[in-house]
C-alpha cells in the first residue's frame, strides 16, 4: 500500500537585515544590498563582521559607485542609516521607512514623514 507523502511546506520570505530599534539597512534604487565603493559583495553584512571595519571601511572613501552613501550612513551596523542634510538646501539622500530620521530636516521618502517616536524619530506614515 503506497504511503502518503509528506507536502513541502512554504518557507517565509526574506526579511531585510535589521538591528535594534527598527533600523534597515539602505538598498540601491534596484533593489539590491548597499555595497562598498565598486566590490559587489562586500556590504553591510560584510562590515558587521569585524567591529573595526565601519572605522576602516564605512567612510566616504569607500562610498558607493551608484548613490554614493558610505557605509557609515547606509549600515545598521555603522550607526546608519541616518539623513543627511545639508543646510537649508534639503536632503543629500533619502531615508526609507523605518529608519532614523532628523526631524529638522525630513529627509524620508514620500509617502513617509519624519515623526517623532519617544525620544527618537523615524520614518512612518
Amino acid at each position: 500500500q503506497p504511503q502518503p507523502q509528506p507536502q513541502p511546506q512554504p518557507q517565509p520570505a526574506p526579511v531585510p537585515p535589521t538591528i535594534s530599534g527598527g533600523c534597515v539597512d539602505v538598498t540601491l534604487d534596484d533593489g539590491s544590498d548597499w555595497y562598498l565603493a565598486t566590490y559587489k559583495g562586500f556590504g553591510c553584512a560584510w562590515l558587521a563582521e569585524d567591529s573595526s571595519r565601519c572605522e576602516s571601511y564605512g567612510g566616504s572613501s569607500y562610498a558607493n559607485e551608484k548613490n554614493g552613501m558610505s557605509g557609515k550612513a547606509a549600515c545598521c551596523t555603522c550607526h546608519g542609516p541616518e539623513p543627511v542634510a545639508v543646510g537649508s538646501t534639503g536632503c543629500t539622500s533619502k531615508v526609507q521607512f523605518g529608519q532614523s530620521c532628523d526631524l529638522a530636516n525630513d529627509c524620508c521618502v514620500s509617502p513617509f514623514k519624519c515623526k517623532a517616536w519617544g525620544s527618537l524619530s523615524y520614518c512612518l506614515n
